[in-house]
């Protein structure tokens, strides 16, 4: 009994090691609807998500488009990093420049440089 005890054990922690492989895998983000239209990027984005600590959150970063975002679950992590993008374009790409201090219109500036609206 004590085998089979074992054995159990490793198949479930190769079937974890499988999920979490599966849930490290990148992501290819180039196109993200907005109300309507269609965000494009210029140059695909690949994104690498990382896990947490704890093992119960995946997360992304992106330093130059300011993208921090986690989830549990990697379907919820991609709803999360379309809804970041979404709401960065529409408070920054589209803000008006006297809107904004001069950190945000040179973070303004990356986003429409990196950013096409279709």
């Amino acid at each position: 009994m004590t085998e089979k005890s074992s054995t159990q054990s490793g198949t479930e922690d190769r079937g974890s090691t499988d999920l979490k492989k599966k849930n490290l895998v990148p992501m290819y983000l180039q196109e993200i609807p907005c109300g309507g239209r269609v965000l494009r990027l210029k140059e695909p984005l690949v994104l690498r998500p990382l896990l947490s600590e704890s093992g119960h959150l995946l997360s992304l970063e992106y330093d130059e488009l300011q993208i921090d975002v986690f989830a549990p679950t990697r379907e919820a992590l991609w709803a999360e990093l379309l809804e970041q993008v979404r709401m960065l374009w529409i408070e920054y790409g589209e803000a008006e420049e006297s809107e904004l201090s001069p950190p945000a219109l040179r973070f303004r500036e990356v986003l429409r440089s990196r950013i096409v609206l279709g």
